[in-house]
């Protein structure tokens, strides 16, 4: 083949010095070339994870407001049915500050498609219905770190994967991503109920005694979340219909929401603070296997 006619050439003609010069420059320059190609892609690479690191600060800080200085009191409820007067009554304390924002310390796991396993991660969320949140979590696939940053801000939804935070292997946003993450703010508002008083625009019915619907608008679409609570106001239960795609060929309306199997006080509110559940959940479809768990370390108001 044409690798034994080259030996056989190289054999009987030796090449000149000048010849062998030749090709070791070119070999050297090839990879100096190549060392230079990588670098600079590492270079772009570190310049593209501090850009994203830069922007996730910056919408930390954006979402992060200060209490009103009004202390809630039931008379902010008491034209509201007497099941939801129920819960704010037990949500918040009387003489909280009002809180616009949250800080919350998350622990977890979840699965990041329906066939995969588990994934234990740590998460900061900033979150300020009705405007938006940003949740930067941290997990592993086996022994490769992986960072995500999920984030609504200015009617737009963003979900980004970084290897370590650093190579960015996963980016999802649109109008479906958009949606999404719109519907994901409405049903988190619950850890921030003083976001959801109707004096904020929220609009609350009560369905029956242990079952309460809020309606809340963000970007201009009206999301309604049904909460089931008890005889004290503790929320069991929050569900809706989200926009997803979840096993299923196409986004549409899916079933969605948690059971909240313990709560906890922080700064004069009291919100569930362990939960199960996902997509489907209430459903013939959901799989109580493959449920999300996340458990609320801290919430800073």
């Amino acid at each position: 083949g044409f690798g034994g006619h080259m030996r056989s050439m190289l054999r009987h003609c030796p090449p000149k010095p000048s010849q062998v010069c030749g090709t070791v420059g070119a070999m050297g320059r090839i990879k100096k070339l190549a060392l230079g190609i990588g670098v600079l892609a590492g270079v772009s690479v570190v310049i593209d994870s501090r850009a994203a690191a830069h922007q996730a600060r910056l919408l930390r800080n954006h979402f992060r407001f200060p209490a009103e200085e009004t202390g809630f009191s039931p008379e902010l409820v008491a034209d509201l049915p007497e099941p939801v007067q129920r819960y704010f009554l037990h949500a918040i304390a009387p003489g909280t500050p009002l809180a616009r924002s949250v800080r919350l310390t998350i622990s977890g796991r979840m699965r990041p498609r329906p066939d995969a396993a588990h994934l234990d991660l740590t998460a900061k969320e900033t979150l300020a219905p009705p405007l938006g949140m940003v949740w930067e979590a941290r997990t592993a696939m086996g022994p490769i770190p992986f960072h995500i940053v999920d984030c609504h801000f200015q009617g737009a939804g963003r979900i980004e994967g970084r290897v370590a935070g650093l190579l960015a292997v996963m980016r999802g946003d649109g109008i479906h991503i958009s949606r999404s993450s719109r519907h994901r703010v409405a049903i988190e508002a619950t850890w921030v109920p003083s976001t959801l008083l109707p004096q904020h625009g929220t609009a609350w019915t009560a369905v029956d005694d242990d079952l309460i619907r809020y309606e809340i608008t963000i970007d201009g679409e009206a999301i309604p979340v049904m909460l089931r609570i008890d005889g004290e106001g503790r929320v069991g239960e929050a569900t809706m219909e989200r926009y997803g795609d979840v096993n299923v060929p196409d986004y549409q309306l899916i079933p969605y929401g948690y059971a909240a199997v313990a709560e906890a006080e922080f700064g004069g509110y009291t919100v569930p603070s362990r939960l199960v559940g996902g997509w489907w959940y209430g459903s013939d479809d959901y799989d109580e296997d493959g449920a999300s768990e996340f458990i609320i370390e801290d919430a800073i108001y």
